[in-house]
């Protein structure tokens, strides 16, 4: 079997006969994972090459390093068939299996060790350790081998008839050979960009986008995207790959046919598109566009205050005229002052219990804790308090933004979501009366980083597994203790440390309060926090001193932390959606790992309504009875909690259809107050 695979024509022969050999291959580019090397992170990834004898693995930072080798199919052991081979490789990149180090061969070449644990049936678990060499031209190597295979495998992303499916399966097995193959030919080729799309026949061009807007229905409107993408060469220009990308997603949101885990994808894939060529980007990809800096500087004239508006540095995020372009989408043109009008209007809800996080997702190409951290700082004035310039400002939420991995859960938009309830409980629930604007800055990074970098995979299973963080931090809040080392690692770089601007003395106490508030959302001192809170009320609720301000904050980014069973019912199901995912993920690793499948996250046995009912009833309900104490203006929350717990009476599971805004009636929230006196 070993040898067979060298022969293009036997892997088709064996194809035939059970048919899942196309299918897998067709579907292989979909292997991609990540992983973090010195607090820098790495996408991986490993796909067949155009005769399917051998597959190309791939790293790289998306900035200036790539690292490449490929694995022909006579390096494989002949006890092990290539089917097999394939099939470990699917599963170590499913579950992280991949590790990565560096060395130095001499002054000019350095390479990279790309270390997979695969597990065969004849085998047993083997260790690969695959040396990979960085490769000049690193831009274009991230198209060929981490864009184009995302590309193709989106292209029949919605086909649904198991017939219909085949056939675009062997097309796209086709199509895929041909097109690598021709990338195969052109390696080294010098033609330019520009020299090769001119090409291609604009008129051949117009006439299939025009085929491709013309089809009615969703299905059909993808149908005629991924037609329009088989006649073509596959290096397109990337700017193409990126529309392609942008069309396909909105089309599958809207027959919800995308999970936010995959929506997530696409948006990193578009950005990672987005970036230059020659010099690393100043500022992320969302922020360089013309709408995108026209969106930034409406937030910032919006929520600063007009006698001092004119102190933040406008030179880093200049004031742009409207440009009048259009996205152009399938058959709806959307306008960029439309998006930007809508990211606008949902920010004018920013001090709202029902502020949609998801909206504005989609809105901003997942750049939600970009656009809210930045919203809040301008709101709370902290540039001009802190003397922080906007340039690192902007470094840092994109560095702290793109260091959430693509978990279904625990993501940046979580870590928004988290900063946009805190910034409630400030300003509305009455919290901001006692703090100092120190307390105020230290709340909001404390917010925006509190699951910075989060493997997906919680304590328990770091401590259970033995895991290199359960050791660093001696089992104790392991995770918690790790977003607070790696966030404040990345402000020992100067262009990231917002806190430039702070005497020692500040920087000592924000410094200390964001540790503090961090080290309170591990749920294993959970009690012990609701327990002392709940001894101090006992006295009074006059909360004056230190100790005191400090226990009403650490109470409040827990809060903050498990808001959804307290939200409106539409994005409590959502995110109760998306936490099952990464619970049963876990929980599938668990079971491989012959571990302690941890509570509710046994996909075989988890009932989501009883879960959620005792999760409301044990962790909610009880810290929010007791905070509403201190915070009066928070009751409002009580109802939402009690409205959820009741939907799951009469639903086994959740109701797509129960995620719709309009159907669920509103329930009064807090009056706005001042925020400090």
């Amino acid at each position: 079997m070993g040898n067979q695979c060298v022969k293009e024509d036997a892997i088709i022969d064996e194809a035939s006969t059970n048919g899942r050999f196309n299918s897998y291959l067709a579907t292989l580019p979909k292997l991609f994972s990540e992983t973090t090397v010195g607090g820098v992170k790495f996408l991986c990834t490993a796909h067949v090459n155009s005769s399917f004898s051998s597959v190309i693995f791939a790293c790289t930072d998306t900035r200036e390093n790539f690292y490449q080798k490929q694995r022909e199919a006579a390096d494989v052991n002949n006890t092990i068939s290539w089917w097999n081979f394939f099939s470990s490789l699917k599963h170590a990149f499913f579950n992280k299996k991949i590790t990565l180090n560096f060395e130095d061969l001499d002054d000019t070449q350095q390479i990279c060790n790309f270390n997979i644990e695969l597990n065969f049936v004849t085998l047993g678990r083997t260790a690969l350790t695959l040396k990979l060499k960085k490769v000049a031209n690193a831009f274009d190597n991230l198209a060929n081998v981490f864009l184009f295979p995302f590309f193709e495998f989106y292209s029949i992303r919605n086909e649904t008839a198991s017939a219909e499916k085949v056939e675009q399966l062997e097309k796209q097995v086709k199509i895929y050979k041909e097109k690598i193959l021709a990338l195969e030919n052109q390696y080294g080729n010098d033609e330019g960009e520009e020299e090769h799309a001119g090409r291609i026949s604009r008129d051949e061009h117009v006439k299939k986008e025009q085929e491709a807007n013309n089809n009615q229905s969703a299905g059909d409107d993808i149908k005629g995207i991924s037609d329009d993408i088989d006649d073509e060469a596959i290096n397109v220009p990337s700017e193409r790959i990126a529309r392609f990308l942008k069309e396909l997603k909105q089309k599958l949101v809207s027959n919800n046919q995308l999970t936010e885990t995959e929506k997530a994808r696409f948006n990193m894939v578009v950005n990672i598109l987005g970036r230059d060529k020659i010099h690393n980007p100043a500022i992320p990809s969302f922020v360089e566009s013309k709408m995108d800096l026209e969106v930034v500087s409406h937030l910032k004239n919006k929520f600063s205050k007009p006698n001092e508006r004119g102190m933040i540095k406008k030179e880093a995020v200049p004031m742009m005229p409207s440009s009048g372009d259009n996205i152009k989408s399938g058959s709806v043109n959307i306008s960029r002052e439309k998006i930007r009008d809508d990211i606008i209007l949902l920010f004018d809800k920013v001090d709202n219990w029902d502020f949609n996080v998801f909206a504005l997702s989609d809105l901003t190409e997942d750049r939600t804790l970009f656009t809210t951290g930045y919203t809040l700082f301008v709101k709370y004035d902290l540039l001009n308090k802190f003397n922080i310039p906007e340039d690192i400002l902007v470094n840092f939420l994109r560095e702290i933004e793109s260091g959430y991995h693509p978990n279904p859960y625990h993501n940046a938009k979580h870590a928004a979501d988290v900063l946009q309830v805190l910034h409630y409980i400030i300003y509305k629930g009455g919290l901001g009366q006692m703090l100092t604007d120190e307390d105020v800055l230290a709340a909001l990074i404390a917010a925006m980083i509190h699951d910075y970098d989060h493997p997906g995979l919680n304590n328990a299973f770091q401590i259970n597994t033995q895991s290199y963080l359960a050791t660093l931090y001696n089992d104790r809040a392991v995770l918690e203790s790790h977003h607070c080392a790696q966030a404040f690692e990345l402000m020992r770089n100067p262009q990231y440390n917002i806190l430039c601007g702070l005497s020692h003395e500040q920087r000592l106490g924000v410094r200390d309060t964001i540790v503090e508030l961090l080290l309170a959302t591990d749920m294993g001192q959970h009690a012990k926090i609701v327990g002392r809170f709940k001894s101090r009320l006992e006295i009074d609720t006059d909360f004056k001193t230190r100790e005191d301000v400090i226990l009403a904050m650490q109470m409040s980014i827990k809060i903050s932390d498990v808001n959804n069973p307290a939200r409106p019912l539409y994005l409590y199901l959502k995110w109760t959606d998306v936490i099952n995912v990464e619970f049963w993920s876990q929980g599938d690793r668990e079971k491989e790992l012959k571990v302690t499948v941890s509570p509710l996250m046994d996909r075989t046995t988890a009932v989501v309504g009883k879960g959620q009912i005792a999760f409301c009833n044990y962790v909610v309900e009880p810290m929010y009875k007791s905070f509403i104490k201190l915070l009066p203006k928070m009751a409002f929350t009580m109802k939402h909690i009690e409205r959820n717990k009741g939907y799951w009476s009469d639903h086994d599971k959740i109701d797509p259809l129960d995620f719709i805004p309009e159907k669920i009636p509103t329930i009064p929230e807090a009056n706005e107050i001042p925020t400090q006196s």
